[in-house]
């Protein structure tokens, strides 16, 4: 009679340590598979956390720069400016102040509405930089950038202004999610104003990209490539408005369209 208490006793000691065996075996397996994981792909982790973190309040890493096919537009009431070699016309004619200095060109309207234009001269190349001799950016990246990325200026903001974090992956090699973090951190900086949408502008004579959507912010920065390595900054700005411009986007496609250029720096 007592052995049978026992045998109970005992096969319900088993029972109870089958799901312990069972849970030491998981984590076991899981501890290694961790570790190898780590090994294996270690940079790539480390890479997309570091993203995840710090790019996480830059909505616009995560957008791509949507096509607008620039048409014939006409407007009644135009202004003609020209500045640095390049004409623009704009679409308002209430003409409160223009200025040109030796770096920035400027012309306000009444409406509150002003454009401020950089000087192609003065504005930051970085495919220069990298081509120039012994250039520690060259060395650097040339080992986790695709060559074409520094074709030239223009290429360079494509290839950054194209690039998401989808584009991380474990099975990347460390070096090519480098880049591509470092190319979302280009871009995090010089699409800032993008977070309500980029834009691309092709009419055969030059590219453009749009930062900025005019419904949905107050300021919008539109560069012009009129040469692959020339780039030419335009910042448009509603001072009356804070939370859109009083500017349509056909208004602004109409200033892009307009543009001509005479001098390439």
């Amino acid at each position: 009679m007592p052995l049978l208490p026992r045998l109970r006793v005992s096969k319900l000691n088993n029972i109870m340590k089958k799901p312990l065996v069972f849970g030491i075996s998981l984590f076991l397996i899981i501890s290694i598979i961790l570790v190898i994981a780590t090994l294996s792909f270690g940079t790539q982790i480390t890479t997309m956390v570091f993203c995840k973190i710090t790019l996480a309040k830059h909505p616009v890493v995560y957008k791509v720069p949507e096509k607008i096919v620039l048409e014939n537009y006409t407007f009644t009431n135009t202004t003609k400016f020209s500045c640095f070699g390049y004409d623009f016309e704009f679409p308002w004619s209430d003409v409160a102040k223009e200025s040109v200095s030796q770096k920035f060109a400027r012309i306000q309207f009444k409406s509150g509405i002003w454009v401020a234009v950089l000087s192609p001269e003065f504005a930051a190349n970085f495919v220069e930089e990298y081509r120039k001799k012994d250039s520690k950016m060259e060395k650097v990246y040339s080992f986790i950038l695709d060559e074409k990325t520094f074709q030239s200026e223009y290429d360079f903001h494509k290839a950054i202004l194209n690039t998401t974090p989808h584009d991380l992956s474990l099975f990347k090699s460390p070096g090519k999610d480098i880049g591509i973090a470092i190319l979302l951190t280009f871009k995090s900086l010089l699409a800032h104003l993008g977070d309500s949408g980029i834009y691309e502008f092709d009419n055969g004579n030059f590219c453009a990209f749009q930062f900025g959507n005019p419904l949905m912010s107050r300021a919008v920065m539109i560069s012009v490539f009129s040469g692959k390595d020339t780039r030419l900054d335009l910042l448009i700005v509603d001072k009356k408005n804070k939370n859109k411009m009083n500017v349509s986007q056909k208004e602004i496609n109409f200033i892009i369209s307009s543009i001509k250029f005479s001098k390439i720096y």
